[in-house]
């Protein structure tokens, strides 16, 4: 593309993404300023896009790594957790268990709450 040229194959109207510079200005004045004053086609446009760049950017792949790894840097941290409370001593760590039972949802508070009341009785 030349550097003066505006349109891309992902986002028309737009001029040189690597020089940092915006939508040109056709585009800008055509742009609407709320959500709200976009026809009622333009939506199906807005959807299809949403879902191309959803399926481009490979999100729930993402989104399922990230909780993949989210799950298992859980056990360490508690781990650490339970390990640094038994070195403040006895009555920091009876309280422990007690805050995953009051955040976290039905069957996830389950399998925290033994998770920590196990490590606890390891660290002795």
């Amino acid at each position: 593309m030349e550097a003066g040229s505006t349109g891309s194959q992902h986002h028309p109207g737009y001029v040189d993404r690597e020089r940092g510079v915006g939508p040109d200005e056709q585009v800008e004045e055509r742009t609407p300023d709320r959500p709200t004053e976009l026809p009622g086609r333009s939506w199906t446009a807005v959807l299809r896009g949403t879902l191309k760049e959803f399926k481009h950017d490979e999100l729930a792949a993402r989104a399922a790594a990230l909780t993949y790894y989210g799950v298992l840097a859980l056990f360490p941290a508690l781990l650490v957790l339970v390990t640094l409370l038994g070195i403040a001593g006895e009555s920091a760590t009876q309280q422990v268990p007690e805050n995953p039972r009051k955040l976290t949802p039905g069957s996830a508070r389950d399998v925290i709450s033994d998770a920590v009341e196990q490590l606890q009785g390891n660290s002795g």
